[in-house]
């Protein structure tokens, strides 16, 4: 996407002049692109120029007195898009392409540990599983929900209430219809007697709360209407807190909350911001905290800024991570007054972005081709800072204590963060782990840093595992336990006792990687992730795929290759020596887990030392060809020629198991496979209740019920079918997107018939390849993936089929 927009820019330019403005003009858009994907912040525009960029106040911190004041802020934040429409973009590509950039931007999925959390009718003498969550008592939304007695599922259009214990009564009781668009924009809780659903609908989302008093009846009692979009939620006691981003589009609209016909909407000295920070797009990022035991009201904060997506949270705090900008204009000063001696041009001081820009634009139009060379050098630099600059992390901090919400302060550090394992509070500080990007990508390495609450950097360990990435992290109590991999794993334990002195302990390398740590007990920590063999080189030159760590180590290794999914058991009882005591690898180079980037797909039972993880994987590998057995392919000499063993055919030859692995995990036994379970579908949740394993294939629309020691079916349990009792809500309601009417109206138009004679049959959430909406029939696109739905309505028996982006477009695909 990024490079598509240099080229947008590149190809409008003079070919004489292209080797002086191209790289100019590079510089800018990377500026552009990537602080518009990171939706990070702007500065404030003030009475006059030495106004724009400012001298940071203590706190850091301002609110805004008036919409005229965000106008201007916004002014400023919208540099980077006049610098596109100067490099001569032809006017209707630059904002609409960033536009789709920001409105493309993803979920990044959360994670989990095991917690008691209040339930809905659970039984104190049954036990059951509960969501996997970071923070032990601090819930996290999910598409499954356990009380102990009742399963709520989201699927296809509904909540499915499923009664599975016990299990000779296991059933679907009752359906909560026309509900979200999919399985996994809708996030569930489970109060006292209550069920709350928090559903993205792209603009904005929805917080309904029902009553399960009569569990085959649930009653709507509470519906929220909220603008943005939702990222992550979260939930302690009675109080969910819904966290939010929303793209700023004028300073007239503000993010509101509507609740039955009240419409609440933020006021300026509602909203805060940092006068130093910068960028070309900013977002709402805010808390709303909800308690389900209230008949109405709500507490929010809302602060200008960047968003990623990761967050962490306490019982205390709430911290959001972003892109910090604000070295950018600084930069492009320097290479302003760096020019001017260059050329003798005449400096003129400012700190209006723009007009930095101009003057360096017309540097670059009159520059001299015997100064060309010192022009390409100096940009070159600039770019690379830019770089360097976009890869800090602000992470802001809110306080949530009691469910009072409110925007305290933010700080910046040098790198990315992975997800929200790589952060955790302790002890009143807050730590966190990224990788640092440089310019050269083999000079990559990873930091620590450990901040006090004003978001200042207390302590730090910076340059672990030069050139290679963050994988996983763990923090437990005064260690963290960090996994990097580019050809080896190492895994890092830290001392974190002194929070101002962090200390590097000890590391294991290993083949393979472990995408997610999990901890077992203080001594031990469950890996999951992949096994990898090596190619490595003898010293005759003949070359051999081994997982050999002695000979990975010794010889040099040309390639790494996945081998299977690897499960592991590290013991850390000796931070200096940490050891893999134990681990289990599928022989199959094609399996995946969903636990590799769903966290909440692993199910760890430490009262059973029983770990359940998803796995998939292509049978019949050997239909084109003999796999040798894995003895034989580390006993072979291979030569350059040698075909490449375990190659998976074309997917048309291949058969796909679905399943799940159960495992022993204990330090006397290390992993052990103890049986499967198999699906028609991919497994997403595995739940227990007393002794029976659940597992759920949303897709087959079937959870298996198993007896838990002997892994054999019990009984299956059809969540697609009808309830034939009770009766189902919202059916009068719509909650669909804005688009979906528009297409009916359309619809209705062209039958000339009326608008209520038009039903919505499906609505699917999809991301179009282009700007076409999936109907390519000639003309110009913008080539950015594009959000959008596919629409089914119908009329008289004949079904209608519309294709549509997120806000206003579509295309009749019939």
């Amino acid at each position: 996407m990024k490079n598509n927009g240099v080229n947008l820019i590149t190809k409008h330019i003079d070919n004489r002049k292209r080797m002086f403005k191209g790289a100019f003009l590079s510089l800018l858009v990377m500026a552009l692109l990537f602080t518009s994907c990171c939706a990070s912040t702007g500065g404030v525009i003030g009475d006059n120029d030495n106004d724009i960029i400012k001298e940071p106040q203590k706190s850091g911190l301002n609110y805004f007195n008036s919409t005229d004041e965000i106008a201007e802020y916004l002014e400023a934040s919208n540099v980077f898009s006049e610098v596109v429409y100067l490099g001569h973009v032809p006017r209707g590509i630059g904002i609409p392409m960033l536009d789709a950039v920001i409105e493309g931007i993803t979920n990044v999925p959360e994670t989990m540990s095991l917690q008691k959390s209040a339930t809905n009718e659970a039984s104190q003498d049954v036990d059951f599983s509960h969501t996997n969550v970071q923070v032990i008592g601090i819930d996290e939304g999910d598409f499954v929900k356990s009380d102990g007695k009742y399963f709520y599922v989201v699927r296809e259009g509904e909540i499915a209430i499923v009664k599975a214990y016990p299990v000779d009564e296991a059933q679907k009781v009752a359906s909560i219809k026309d509900f979200g668009i999919n399985t996994h924009n809708t996030h569930l809780f489970l109060g006292e007697k209550k069920l709350a659903a928090i559903t993205d609908l792209g603009e904005t989302h929805l917080v309904r709360i029902y009553n399960t008093t009569d569990i085959e009846n649930p009653v709507l009692i509470r519906k929220l209407e909220i603008s943005g979009n939702k990222i992550n939620t979260r939930q302690i006691g009675s109080i969910i807190y819904v966290i939010s981003r929303e793209a700023v589009k004028s300073a007239d609209k503000l993010p509101w909350i509507k609740e039955g016909e009240a419409v609440y909407t933020a006021k300026p000295q509602d909203i805060g911001y940092f006068e130093n920070a910068y960028g070309e797009g900013v977002v709402f990022n805010r808390v709303v905290a909800i308690d389900m035991e209230e008949e109405s009201g709500f507490k929010q904060s809302i602060v200008l800024g960047s968003n990623d997506g990761n967050i962490y949270m306490s019982f205390e705090n709430l911290y959001m991570t972003g892109t910090d900008t604000s070295e950018i204009p600084v930069i492009l000063k320097e290479l302003l007054k760096e020019l001017c001696k260059l050329t003798n041009t005449q400096y003129i001081e400012t700190n209006d972005i723009r007009r930095i820009v101009e003057q360096i634009r017309d540097i670059a139009e009159k520059i001299d081709a015997d100064l060309a060379d010192e022009f390409n050098k100096m940009v070159m630099s600039a770019q690379m800072k830019i770089h360097d600059a976009l890869d800090n992390t602000k992470i802001y901090r809110f306080s949530i204590k009691d469910g009072d919400v409110e925007f305290k302060t933010a700080g910046t550090v040098k790198g990315k963060v992975l997800n929200q394992f790589s952060m955790d509070e302790h002890n009143g500080y807050f730590r966190i782990v990224v990788t640092e990007d440089k310019w050269n990508a083999l000079e990559s390495q990873n930091n620590l840093y450990v901040l006090n609450q004003d978001m200042k950097v207390v302590g730090e360990l910076i340059g672990l595992a030069k050139g290679e990435r963050i994988y996983s992290a763990r923090f437990m109590g005064d260690k963290a336990y960090l996994i990097t991999f580019r050809q080896i794993d190492p895994l890092f334990v830290i001392d974190l006792s002194l929070p101002e002195q962090p200390k590097l302990l000890g590391e294991l390398k290993m083949p393979g990687f472990s995408d997610y740590l999990h901890p077992y007990d203080e001594n031990h920590l469950i890996g999951i992730g992949k096994e990898i063999e090596a190619v490595v080189v003898r010293p005759n030159g003949m070359k051999e795929i081994t997982t050999d760590l002695k000979l990975m180590l010794e010889l040099p290794i040309v390639r790494t290759v996945e081998k299977g999914v690897k499960v592991s058991l590290f013991d850390v009882s000796d931070p200096l020596n940490p050891i893999e005591m134990g681990k289990f690898v599928i022989d199959n180079p094609s399996s995946r887990t969903l636990a590799s980037q769903d966290h909440k797909a692993v199910l760890f039972c430490k009262e059973h030392n029983m770990l359940i993880i998803p796995v998939s994987y292509h049978e019949n590998i050997t239909k084109t060809g003999v796999r040798m057995p894995e003895t034989e392919i580390n006993n072979t000499m291979l030569t350059p020629d040698t075909p490449r063993v375990g190659v998976i055919p074309p997917r048309k030859y291949l058969d796909v198991w679905h399943g799940v692995y159960v495992f022993e995990v204990s330090p006397e036994v290390g992993v052990k496979l103890k049986g499967k379970i198999e699906h028609e579908e991919a497994i997403l949740r595995s739940m227990y209740i007393d002794k029976v394993l659940y597992t759920l294939s949303v897709a087959e629309g079937i959870i298996k019920a198993s007896d838990m020691e002997s892994l054999t079916l019990l009984k299956d349990i059809d969540i697609k079918k009808e309830v034939k009792k009770g009766k189902t809500v919202l059916e009068e309601i719509s909650d669909y997107p804005p688009i979906v009417e528009t297409v009916k109206k359309d619809l209705a138009e062209y039958l000339g018939v009326n608008l209520k004679d038009i039903k919505v049959v499906s609505v699917e959430e999809v991301e179009w390849s282009d700007s076409s909406l999936g109907v390519g029939r000639g003309g110009f696109y913008l080539q950015v993936i594009t959000p959008g739905y596919i629409v089914h309505l119908e009329h008289n028996g004949i079904v209608y089929k519309y294709h549509t982006d997120r806000r206003k477009s579509f295309v009749r695909a019939w």
